[in-house]
């Protein structure tokens, strides 16, 4: 069951028959099995994530809406309660996780990647739920689409953080997948915020040797830049940089991210006129992971934000576990589903991470 587990945390995209989403319920079905094996414990740790939970149930109930659209949108509460509980109850009974098989995984996304972007575009996509890309867009890898497979490479990152051995080598085997194979604007941006948050950590910590990494990091920005400018000619991520770097209206320009935009913001200022009282599920389909949180619980949105903070925050054995909560709650805001078994995972992860090293070697 644990093995399941990891495995459709980080492939959650493969399916055994389309049920109409991309995101697939095998690794929440998994966890809810391994919750009832372990006698359903609550762990206090978790008990918000619980109590959110219950909150979205008793909501599900009262307003009698049992449509498919509403029931995916549990589904994102339920996720992130039992899949993060399953995670941490594995880390739990095996004294954490192998680094091992996260490297196993990461190698798989590498050469899949790769054959996509270089040699079969559509290979192995017959496994993935609604498997889609464009001529001017990177790979999904075994993802639905590249930014999603973007995303999953960002959580990647922040789990390689912690390994024992060859960090770097493995931080850039996915910064390579992130900015050859999956070419996606969303992804990158992800990689420039993160890189931004660490330049003003380090420049705030006032210390010489901490300033040093700095230059490393506009070396990294730069060496970005020029690989995508120079490099990707024709491809919708070379555009977006182009446009952003010409005439600065890049949100304006392009319809994609306009909509990104609007859409967390139209979430954000619902809530707040709607008092912070829920609007129910499938009222409206929001391109936001926690925006769709605010709007659809209204107040229980702010206590699930909270809860993901507070989780990653306090996870003192997880490297950069501070930065960390900040980053994770500012791309989440994007178009990142919290259904998405490798974020409840990671929470899971990060939990264990609170009182005991989640990696061994």
């Amino acid at each position: 069951m644990y093995y399941l587990l990891i495995f459709f945390s980080f492939f959650p995209f493969i399916t055994l028959y389309n049920l109409g989403t991309d995101i697939q319920p095998y690794a929440l079905i998994i966890s809810f099995i391994i919750f009832i094996k372990n006698k359903m414990i609550v762990y206090k740790k978790f008990l918000m994530l619980f109590n959110i939970f219950l909150y979205s149930f008793l909501l599900l109930i009262i307003l009698r809406d049992f449509s498919f659209s509403s029931i995916r949108s549990f589904a994102n509460y339920a996720s992130l309660f039992f899949i993060s509980s399953a995670s941490y109850t594995m880390m739990k009974k095996n004294n954490g996780l192998k680094e091992f098989y996260i490297k196993m995984i990461f190698n798989i996304w590498f050469v899949i990647g790769f054959i996509q972007t270089y040699i079969k575009k559509d290979f192995l996509l017959f496994l993935v739920s609604g498997g889609r890309t464009s001529l001017t867009r990177g790979v999904p890898g075994l993802n639905s689409e590249p930014s999603f497979y973007a995303y999953m490479l960002i959580f990647g990152m922040l789990i390689s953080l912690d390994f024992h051995k060859n960090k770097i080598l493995y931080l850039i085997n996915l910064g390579i997948q992130l900015i050859f194979f999956a070419r996606s604007a969303i992804g990158v941006l992800y990689l420039f915020i993160y890189l931004i948050l660490l330049s003003i950590k380090y420049i705030s910590s006032f210390k010489v040797k901490n300033y040093i990494k700095i230059f490393l990091i506009f070396g990294i920005f730069l060496i970005i830049y020029i690989v995508i400018l120079k490099f990707m000619e024709g491809t919708r991520i070379n555009a977006l940089m182009n446009m952003a770097i010409n005439n600065h209206e890049v949100l304006y320009k392009d319809q994609s991210i306009e909509s990104r935009f609007y859409h967390i913001y139209f979430s954000v200022i619902k809530t707040i006129e709607n008092f912070f009282l829920p609007h129910g599920f499938s009222d409206f389909r929001i391109m936001s992971g926690l925006g769709l949180a605010l709007y659809e619980l209204g107040f229980g949105g702010v206590l699930l934000i909270y809860s993901i903070y507070k989780i990653i925050n306090q996870s003192i054995y997880h490297k950069l576990n501070k930065l960390n909560s900040i980053f994770v709650i500012i791309i989440l805001f994007s178009a990142i589903q919290l259904a998405n078994p490798i974020l409840s995972f990671y929470l899971g992860y990060t939990l264990y991470g609170q009182k005991n090293k989640p990696l061994k070697y």
